[in-house]
């Protein structure tokens, strides 16, 4: 082999050993914080656990770049909610979820667990709570209803991706741990602040915006689709006030 096929060769070895390297090169590790109801933690400290093979959270090494999720969405991963810092929830496969890690771009990829689900406001005693528990959007419906009930538990009414849900506190666990379930929240009744001694209330609001002068001249909303209410201060005194 003569000098130039010798200069050659090394210069192809040289290559293939930093192309390798550069190949094997990690991923951007962020020391960013995710914030989830139930908790936060850093994903890049080794969360190992175990957890769902359908739902990942996708880290990525910082503020998202629209290309980074086009590349993911080409990889066949789906981009779900936003979740800070730098994070999405992402509905892939496990092998698609090792792929996604591959990215330079990608800081850490952790399968995403039941008690992500809930905050720790969530009643967790009782033999009878109310519970709202959102559906996953994208997925059947009516079959993960049926994956609830099967928890035990009573559904008392659904609307699209929102169950009214009535179960004991010790349920919550089986709820969280149907994959396609988003979210477990306690149930709010949702109602109307009368007059009472505690100041501006609805009822009272009417008044203080001037809405009983409107009232009186006839106007009564039936065909409003917009409004401002405003006290009609002016410059915050009496004497400054709108006429």
């Amino acid at each position: 082999m003569n000098k130039t096929a010798r200069y050659l060769v090394s210069v192809i070895v040289i290559l293939t050993l930093v192309l390798g390297t550069s190949a094997m090169t990690p991923a951007a590790r962020s020391t960013a914080t995710v914030h989830l109801k139930g908790g936060s933690f850093i994903p890049a400290q080794g969360f190992t656990q175990q957890g769902s093979q359908k739902y990942f959270i996708v880290q990525f090494a910082g503020p998202v770049h629209q290309a980074w999720k086009d590349a993911l969405a080409a990889q066949g991963a789906e981009l779900l909610d936003y979740i800070p810092d730098f994070s999405f929830k992402v509905r892939m496969n496990p092998a698609i979820a090792r792929s996604v890690g591959q990215n330079d771009f990608v800081s850490a990829v952790v399968a995403y667990q039941p008690e992500f689900k809930f905050g720790s406001d969530l009643k967790r005693d009782g033999e009878a709570n109310l519970y709202e528990v959102r559906i996953e959007r994208g997925s059947d419906f009516g079959l993960i209803r049926a994956a609830v009930a099967q928890t035990g538990a009573q559904i008392l009414d659904f609307d699209g991706e929102l169950m009214l849900v009535a179960a004991p506190g010790s349920f919550v666990d089986a709820i969280a741990a149907v994959d396609d379930v988003a979210s477990v929240s306690n149930y709010q009744l949702n109602e109307k602040l009368s007059n009472s001694s505690a100041p501006a209330r609805n009822d009272d609001a009417r008044d203080i915006i001037g809405a009983s002068v409107a009232n009186s001249r006839n106007y009564n909303g039936s065909t409003q689709i917009a409004a401002v209410s405003d006290t009609g201060i002016g410059n915050g005194t009496a004497t400054g006030a709108h006429p």
